[in-house]
């Protein structure tokens, strides 16, 4: 009678093996190391992103946001220029604007 931690010690435990016994596919590809590894790598690169996607993302919210600037610049110089046309209309600023021209010139 020896205490449980001292008998496992000492004693070998006996296992049955039925070698001609059918296995189940599903205890063949766990019992598979390279499997496991397998389905280990995949869970773990499920849920994150490789340093290439990251950057792909980046860029593509990058480009969109500088494809946005772009038409918020050519419509700002588009206001601009129709600014400038009224501006040019009015007869006493359009005066200054040749004398100012031309004092810079001159």
């Amino acid at each position: 009678m020896l205490p449980e931690f001292l008998r496992r010690k000492v004693f070998l435990r006996q296992e049955t093996v039925y070698p001609n016994q059918k296995k189940s596919i599903i205890s063949k590809v766990f019992n598979d190391d390279n499997n496991l590894k397998k389905i280990a790598r995949t869970v773990k690169t499920e849920g994150m992103e490789t340093d290439a996607q990251i950057l792909t993302n980046n860029q593509e919210v990058i480009l969109t946001k500088q494809k946005k600037m772009e038409e918020d610049v050519k419509a700002i110089a588009e206001q601009l220029f129709n600014l400038s046309q009224v501006v040019m209309t009015i007869p006493g600023i359009a005066q200054n604007e040749k004398a100012a021209d031309e004092a810079a010139m001159g």
